[in-house]
């Protein structure tokens, strides 16, 4: 059956993966791909049966959300009506359409080396990163973590890994969206600047071709808004191997980087690798004890040739701790003592002096240490504002009255993206993110960090997908309505 849907009891609640919120829905929708058809056949079907379950939902007067992976730690993918689950959420992987496109299937057949893939959304990112691999293709870059559906990942745009590429979203050139209930309202969106796809893979997919710069900016960052968004169509590069050191810095190491965007000289400077590959840095730190205490993660990049002898640089195996940081605390934490916390926090960092070689899936692999209760946010600011900014958001820590939180501060950096709803908006990106248990103490602690920064007048955004207080007043203020029109 290509859909199916459940009337959802009382006991059905619609919860996250990450377990920090619980709703009460009413409609429970499965789509699955039709095993029985094949490749654009099959995928085409099922955006037959997108239409059908909009058309249900208008005539019950139901609000309708595709939900994705659960991923998110917002409550963006929840409406109190109905939700559509993943496509072949317990099926084989092999049934989520992906394909890279040919040169037919481009407005100029001699773009073909660009190796665009286009996928069905459903795919998990490690679903796409998988695919490609197995051409000697990479994703440009992803998330910390690789749990998130292609089209949630876009949709809340989510942060990449790479200094010099933006987030996910920014690797996007098509979109596919069903926005209604007949043929027409499946339209496929690209820049009319870039034009990437031809007038017969359109009509393949069963859609209509719009081409328009400002409609697809809009449509790439929606939280959903926009429609159901059935096929996304994104740049890879030739496969690549990254390496990662990890190196025990000072707090003026990490405040020297926001400065000079410059690793040269410093403790993060890797003897015979040239700082030209750095392909990501973050720091985590604890903010109990900042002095000597930081930890950067520092990624370069090999991919162009063999720069070093990479054996010098392999480990048998890869780095345990997870680069998103949602921490392995027991959730008994938060009834311990407070004076404990700054020495698990400590254990929780990355250790000094490891190393890790790999590609980008494998650096940035599953999260393994996924349980309820987890308690992640980030904030992006420009570079040039950062400093003093983690500043205010330390000041709470160095009051004795203030209950200590079971969580990790980091920031990491991407440049700017063109979706006009990103939330990465400057030039250059600090993100400073928050990652930990979710308590009473963080909860408070972040309702009045927030408060503190907005009076602060320094401009600054919220991640869409993680725990934010935002209000309407805050988004009017930082994006405007243009996004609405």
């Amino acid at each position: 059956m290509p859909y199916a849907i459940q009337d959802v009891r009382d006991e059905v609640i619609f919860k996250n993966d990450h377990g920090n919120y619980r709703e009460k829905f009413a409609w429970l929708i499965r789509l699955f791909n039709d095993e029985i058809k094949e490749g654009l056949d099959m995928y085409r079907g099922t955006s037959d049966d997108v239409r059908a379950i909009i058309t249900k939902a208008i005539e019950k007067n139901m609000p309708l959300r595709a939900c994705g992976s659960l991923w998110s730690l917002s409550k963006a993918p929840y409406v109190r009506g109905a939700h559509i689950f993943s496509v072949n959420e317990m099926d084989d992987e092999d049934l989520k359409f992906k394909m890279f496109l040919k040169a037919e299937h481009l407005s100029d057949p001699s773009d073909e080396q660009e190796h665009i893939l286009f996928a069905q959304c459903g795919n998990l990112i490690k679903d796409l990163s998988a695919f490609s691999e197995k051409e000697g293709r990479s994703l440009m870059t992803s998330g910390a973590s690789n749990g998130q559906t292609i089209a949630g990942a876009i949709g809340t745009g989510v942060h990449g890994s790479s200094i010099n590429v933006g987030s996910i979203q920014d690797t996007v050139v098509g979109l596919h969206i069903i926005k209604g209930t007949s043929p027409e309202d499946s339209i496929y969106i690209e820049r009319a600047s870039v034009p990437i796809v031809s007038n017969s893979f359109v009509g393949s997919i069963g859609a209509t071709l719009v081409r328009d710069d400002d409609l697809f900016e809009a449509a790439l960052v929606s939280l959903g808004a926009f429609g159901y968004v059935h096929g996304v169509a994104m740049r890879t590069r030739k496969l690549y191997m990254l390496s990662n050191f990890i190196r025990k810095v000072d707090i003026s190491d990490a405040y020297r980087y926001l400065q000079t965007s410059s690793i040269v000289g410093t403790p993060m400077d890797i003897p015979g690798l040239d700082p030209e590959w750095l392909f990501h840095i973050k720091f985590y730190i604890n903010q109990y004890r900042q002095k000597d205490n930081v930890r950067a993660e520092i990624i370069y990049d090999l991919s162009d040739d063999v720069r070093t002898d990479l054996e010098t640089l392999a480990q048998p195996e890869f780095l345990k701790y997870n680069k998103d940081f949602l921490l392995e605390f027991a959730k008994l934490i938060a009834a311990i003592a407070d004076e404990l916390i700054p020495k698990k926090i400590d254990k929780q960092l990355p250790t000094d002096g490891e190393k890790e070689i790999g590609l980008l899936s494998e650096i940035f692999g599953d999260t393994t240490n996924m349980r309820d209760g987890q308690f992640a946010c980030a904030v992006a600011v420009d570079v040039s504002r950062t400093e003093e900014l983690v500043k205010l958001m330390m000041k709470p820590f160095e009051s004795k009255k203030q209950k200590k939180i079971p969580s990790v501060f980091s920031f990491r950096f991407v440049p700017k993206s063109k979706a006009l709803m990103a939330f990465t908006k400057y030039p250059m990106n600090c993100i400073i993110g928050i990652d930990g248990i979710d308590t009473r103490s963080t909860r408070k602690y972040l309702k009045r960090i927030t408060r503190a920064m907005f009076d602060s007048g320094i401009p600054h955004t919220w991640h869409w997908g993680k725990i934010n207080y935002m209000d309407r007043d805050f988004v009017v203020k930082m994006y405007g309505d243009d996004w609405r029109k």
